[in-house]
């Protein structure tokens, strides 16, 4: 299968009736219309250039309404013209039924096909400007929460701290000198059968993956949420409605060759995707789902020891939150108990963690506001990012086409939902870091007390005989 796979490359979205009828092949599934408030844009253009400006942006908002200026100029000549054209026809329809055809007949069809060519040029110059419109348009980021800081990674602001650091009598290992001499993992095999930065788990490194899935689950699952196992693959461009776009050469997504479809780097996609052009009953709302799924990135750009063993690979597994919201207090609502949950389940597996506030440059496109989760991991003498939870506003909603509305009330009128998406349990990380913190002077590894019903009660990993 890697054989027949290229990164991804930006795919247009359509925006408008013209750009809609441009180019794309007939196909058999609906592609949603994003929805964007250029008119909001527009009236705010210099606080969104200062937005994408602070989030390190390559989008040009100023081009952007620019685009649609002259867009929506280009559609009132439009439309002005075709009511030019049909006027024309009824009175050409008029004369010819009064008189015979004269030298001022011929003068007026001339002008009536002059004013096709006209219409022709116009329509034609109507669609290029749409589709720059819509290319540019997928290019901007959400607005920024003002709590945010401001500035590079770096700038983080730690909203709180969990577990106790844990201390050692010996020289902490890291990840990948405990795993190989207790089989836990294999790379080199799977360099030989894949390429580089993929693994085979192994042994008690497959039960403890499967373990923490089935723990996480099951929690989430008595919190609410609805478990899905979604496809691992999705449709371009709603992976681009998700405001997953390419920034320069360094893509993080996979395309299959000869299709539409791309490897998704999270299930936040085809979650979030599920819903495109659907109205939601807002009675029913917050919507929750969980879903458990492979996922690929090309991880471009990444290398040298710390990125070592599994702490950046290809593909990995991993279980994620996400909800539709119908307000931003609602979402908020919906964003604590994402945290509440994390906190409680890390927690639980006895892990020392930072919860932080991510600054405007690691917010990526489609973040109104960050958190993520890094866990203490000894071995690598760092925190390691294990969980990121994400408040999308409406960005996605416009972009996928899903509102919601009483469905019961005629004169309800349907809005944007609100989406937030949560890792909660992402694999390779997760593993790191037990596997460090639970190390012992012989090399074994204790298993944490919640996973241990997974695992047949197995309470030590330690070296084949």
């Amino acid at each position: 299968m890697f054989a027949r796979v290229r990164q991804c490359r930006p795919f247009p979205t359509r925006f408008g009736r013209a750009a809609a009828a441009a180019a794309a092949p007939a196909s058999t599934h609906s592609v949603p219309t994003a929805r964007l408030d250029y008119k909001a844009l527009a009236a705010n253009v210099d606080a969104a250039v200062r937005n994408a400006r602070r989030r390190a942006s390559a989008s040009d908002p100023a081009l952007v309404v620019a685009l649609y200026t002259r867009e929506t100029a280009l559609r009132q000549t439009v439309n002005r013209l075709r009511a030019q054209r049909n006027a024309h026809a009824k009175a050409l329809g008029r004369h010819k039924t009064r008189q015979p055809l004269d030298e001022h007949m011929t003068q007026q069809r001339l002008a009536g096909h002059a004013l096709k060519r006209e219409i022709a040029a116009a329509e034609q110059e109507l669609v290029r400007v749409a589709q720059a419109l819509a290319l540019e348009a997928l290019r901007l980021p959400n607005d920024t929460h003002p709590d945010v800081p401001v500035g590079a990674d770096d700038q983080a602001r730690v909203v709180a701290s969990h577990g106790r650091m844990p201390t050692f009598a010996f020289v902490p290992k890291d990840h990948y000198d405990l795993a190989v001499p207790l089989a836990l993992l294999d790379t080199e095999t799977a360099a030989r059968v894949a390429g580089s930065k993929f693994t085979y788990l192994c042994n008690e490194g497959a039960m403890m993956e499967l373990a923490l899935v089935h723990w996480t689950l099951s929690k989430l699952r008595a919190r609410g949420f609805t478990v899905t196992l979604p496809p691992d693959v999705a449709r371009a461009q709603l992976i681009e409605g998700c405001g997953y776009q390419p920034r320069g050469d360094a893509t993080q997504m996979y395309a299959l060759a000869d299709s539409d479809l791309c490897l998704t780097a999270t299930s936040e996609i085809t979650l979030a995707a599920a819903k495109s052009n659907e109205v939601l009953d807002t009675q029913t709302l917050p919507l929750k789902y969980a879903g458990f799924s492979h996922c690929f990135r090309t991880e471009i750009g990444h290398g040298g020891r710390h990125t070592r063993g599994i702490y950046r690979i290809h593909q990995f597994s991993k279980v994620e939150m996400f909800g539709f919201c119908a307000d931003e207090a609602q979402a908020q609502a919906f964003f604590d108990e994402m945290v509440d949950i994390q906190v409680g389940m890390y927690t639980e597996l006895g892990l020392h963690f930072e919860l932080r506030d991510m600054a405007t440059e690691d917010l990526g496109a489609p973040a109104y506001r960050k958190f993520d989760v890094l866990a203490w991991m000894p071995g690598r003498q760092e925190y390691g990012e294990v969980s990121s939870l994400s408040m999308c506003t409406d960005f996605q909603a416009r972009r996928l086409n899903i509102r919601h509305k009483d469905l019961h009330d005629k004169r309800a009128k349907a809005a944007f939902v609100h989406t937030l998406n949560g890792t909660a349990c992402a694999v390779p990380r997760l593993l790191i870091s037990l596997w460090e913190t639970y190390q012992q002077v012989d090399g074994s590894i204790v298993i944490p007390d919640v996973l241990r019903p997974y695992m047949g009660g197995q309470e030590i990993i330690r070296s084949p005989a």
